[in-house]
């Protein structure tokens, strides 16, 4: 009996502990006055079963690169603009609709389709460096109009 007590209660504690890192990495989004490559990677391939929640910036990033959604080394460090946002969840999403994003899937009209979708407002610079919060603006838009296959929608 002891031993079920122990298991339960290291299990509580570890899995408490692994969501206080989420929550962490989330609130350090928020803070954030522009999203780096390595932040937008990390949450949109944990979010999309990619990698754990414990991988690294670095690992998330190499994992998009992996996936084929980023064909260009960047430094994960670097400031994210809006139209690689855009890029990467439409090829994760696999978002249809857009004639010209078919024939030539190009940042450009990713964030195009975005925009149509109303994802993203109309007036939106594709060059633009997005908060912490924007970012998630733009996820859970993207989380409610297009269901994946983790998703229990």
């Amino acid at each position: 009996m002891k031993k079920i007590i122990l298991i339960t209660v290291f299990l509580t504690f570890t899995r408490f502990f692994g969501c206080a890192q989420s929550a962490d990495e989330v609130t350090k989004l928020l803070n954030t006055e522009e999203v780096t490559y390595g932040q937008a990677c990390y949450f949109l391939a944990t979010l999309h079963g990619l990698v754990d929640e414990d991988a690294s910036y670095g690992q998330a990033l190499d994992s998009i690169k992996e996936q084929g959604l980023l064909n260009f080394d960047v430094p994960k460090f670097d400031p994210i603009p809006l139209n690689q946002i855009s890029h990467i969840c439409v090829k994760l999403w696999r978002i249809k609709g857009s004639f010209f994003y078919l024939i030539c899937p190009t940042p450009r009209y990713a964030f195009r389709l975005l925009k149509a979708h109303s994802v993203l407002s109309r007036t939106a610079d594709p060059l633009k460096k997005v908060s912490g919060h924007e970012f998630l603006n733009i996820l859970t838009d993207c989380i409610a109009k297009y269901p994946t296959e983790n998703s229990e929608n």
